[in-house]
């Protein structure tokens, strides 16, 4: 009779257990402060468009653009003193198509949503000028045990830009990338001669035979090509991966995406020159 009132005891005990492991925890026990979130690239010469507009969901919410997107806010940038108003054009996206972006000019974004507003303000750099670019050496990966092959550029880098670098398969009239590889980052620090000039290295591929590496392919280039950024992209750049792990989820740590979007929003808005030279 112990021994059965003990097991009794023991079964509930496991059921308290198991019913306390499996309490459904909905979205209102969740800290939850809804942000405006902003992406936004104004690249030299092209028109002011695809501004994007949403806003934060609950942690537990699968993520849906329906409900993310915002279609109704107050989305404007300022240029020379002018405050010019964005068009909405559906899912999200503002347009200014009659403003082209212009290197050397800043720009202040203001959004105002809901009683919420955020703002932001950014430069377009000058494209970088590329001076030469050369097939790389032909290198091994000695982790995969597979050849590396690429191309290797020279470039002015100034200081106040950041910048990432690449290559691209492009068709023979240059017009659509088919192909694009982005490297980490170009190292001013590569610049041990004092040139002036910093190394681009992109490394396209890993292939096992290099006697059937190419780097045109019938109607088909590679480019080597380079992206200045506003400086304030490098501080993204830097922590563009902080927040991914569990233990940043849950608050474990103090480290954060730097993002140049202030006030009640997040995100990014930045200005960016291109420059690319086709490897022939």
């Amino acid at each position: 009779m112990k021994n059965k009132i003990l097991n009794i005891v023991q079964i509930l005990l496991m059921m308290i257990v198991v019913s306390s492991c499996t309490e459904i925890i909905d979205n209102s026990s969740l800290p939850y402060t809804e942000q405006i979130v902003i992406r936004g690239v104004l690249v030299a010469g092209q028109p002011i468009r695809n501004i994007s507009v949403i806003h934060s969901l609950p942690a537990l919410d699968s993520f849906d653009m329906n409900k993310a997107m915002i279609n109704d806010a107050v989305v404007t940038i300022t240029i020379d003193n002018i405050k010019h108003t964005l068009i909405n054009k559906g899912q999200g996206l503002y347009d200014a198509d009659s403003l082209i972006a212009q290197s050397g000019k800043s720009y202040i974004l203001e959004v105002k949503w809901q009683g919420r507003s955020c703002n932001a303000i950014t430069s377009v750099p000058y494209p970088v000028d590329i001076i030469k670019v050369v097939k790389a050496p032909i290198n091994k990966n000695f982790r995969t045990q597979l050849w590396r092959v690429g191309l290797d550029g020279r470039a002015k880098i100034p200081a106040e830009v950041a910048c990432v670098g690449g290559a691209e398969l492009v068709d023979s009239l240059g017009i659509e990338p088919m192909i694009r590889k982005y490297v980490s980052r170009v190292y001013r620090e590569q610049d041990t001669g004092k040139t002036g000039l910093t190394a681009i290295s992109v490394f396209t591929t890993d292939v096992q035979d290099t006697n059937n590496i190419v780097y045109t392919t019938g109607s088909y280039k590679l480019n080597l090509f380079v992206e200045a950024y506003d400086i304030q992209f490098f501080d993204y750049f830097k922590t563009r991966s902080n927040g991914e792990s569990i233990a940043s989820l849950f608050g474990f740590t103090s480290s954060e995406v730097t993002w140049n979007i202030k006030g009640d929003g997040i995100g990014l808005f930045i200005g960016m020159a291109r420059s690319s030279m086709r490897y022939y």
